[in-house]
């Protein structure tokens, strides 16, 4: 009863395990895989002010029939200030020597380089336990709960909730001859430079590919091709002098219906769930919520955000509705 329990090692996961260790708790963070296989490790590049997200190439999208879904998602999650969470977010990072790299209107946030900070820095805790490769079955969650203190589930596409989507990306590295400096967006793609092992390379990032579970079965290797082929058609290719592909990542991410995660508890249990769009940049502000009550933006982190603007959007529809109804009735007489 004295631990924590955190299922899950993405950025939510790791950033909840700091704060609980800065108030000198014992954690315990169980993960199916490594640390470096998390989404959160592999497909975060930063953020562009001024973006937001569109349709505008839908050959990387796959909406699966999820098109009322979506369009409320995006209605819903421009109506956030973002500046001002991303803000308070990256004044959190500071704290850790993670700094974000402005460039014009981006901010680049090399997710490999500032996880292995956090993994570092919670190793050299001796009240931090990982626990790499273990699978853990949420369906024993009521079972386990009370052998410990409080319960963290952060594995956002492996909890069910009608607030939520799972939703398939990729980051593809390529050998070009022409490397941006800021993070662009261009063709319906994230487009930045990278670095590894003293070399540079062209990493590019997109898809939205809702619930398409075959990303993890036998099509592996012709999805990876399919996403090749595109890549090849699209405009930026010849425009930076692209060669060859050197590495590829496909992970799938949980979509809150605002786009933006939210949590909520049961017990001594707490889930954290829908960070697809901007997870990985808010999970300090999130975090430092959960964990302290530290609210800096007055912002509403829990789930009854998405409840409230569902009530109002339903209302709409209706009131949409029995107007519409009203005015062709009466214009058929």
């Amino acid at each position: 009863m004295n631990q924590n329990l955190i299922i899950g090692g993405g950025a939510m996961g790791l950033f909840i395990a700091l704060k609980l260790l800065e108030n000198n708790e014992k954690v315990i963070l169980i993960t199916d895989n490594k640390l470096s296989d998390s989404v959160s490790y592999n497909y975060p590049l930063g953020i562009n002010i001024g973006m937001n997200l569109n349709l505008k190439n839908y050959k990387y999208y796959d909406l699966n029939n999820n098109y009322f879904w979506f369009f409320k998602c995006l209605l819903f999650y421009l109506q956030h200030n973002k500046k001002k969470l991303y803000q308070a977010s990256f004044k959190i990072m500071k704290n850790y020597a993670l700094e974000p790299q402005k460039c014009k209107n981006t901010y680049l946030l090399p997710s490999e380089f500032n996880i292995n900070k956090i993994i570092e820095i919670l190793s050299k805790n001796k009240n931090f336990t990982l626990q790499e490769d273990t699978y853990f079955d949420l369906n024993t969650l009521d079972i386990i709960k009370d052998e410990y203190k409080k319960v963290y589930v952060t594995v956002g596409p492996g909890i069910k909730n009608k607030y939520t989507k799972k939703v398939a990306g990729f980051r593809v590295d390529i050998e070009s001859k022409v490397y941006p400096k800021c993070l662009i967006k261009e063709d319906g793609l994230f487009i930045t430079t990278i670095q590894k092992n003293n070399k540079n390379y062209l990493t590019v990032h997109g898809g939205y590919y809702f619930n398409n579970d075959y990303y993890y079965n036998k099509k592996l290797d012709l999805t990876y091709k399919n996403i090749e082929t595109k890549l090849k058609e699209s405009k930026f290719w010849n425009f930076y002098g692209c060669q060859k592909i050197v590495d590829s990542y496909i992970g799938q991410r949980s979509l809150s219906q605002d786009g933006l995660p939210f949590f909520h508890t049961k017990n001594n249990i707490t889930f954290i769930e829908g960070g697809s769009f901007i997870g990985y940049i808010l999970s300090p502000l999130y975090a430092d919520y959960i964990i302290n009550n530290n609210n800096p933006t007055n912002f509403n982190f829990h789930i009854s955000r998405i409840e409230k603007k569902e009530k109002i959007f339903n209302l709409f529809i209706k009131i949409f509705l029995i107007l519409l109804i009203y005015l062709l009735f009466h214009l058929s007489k």
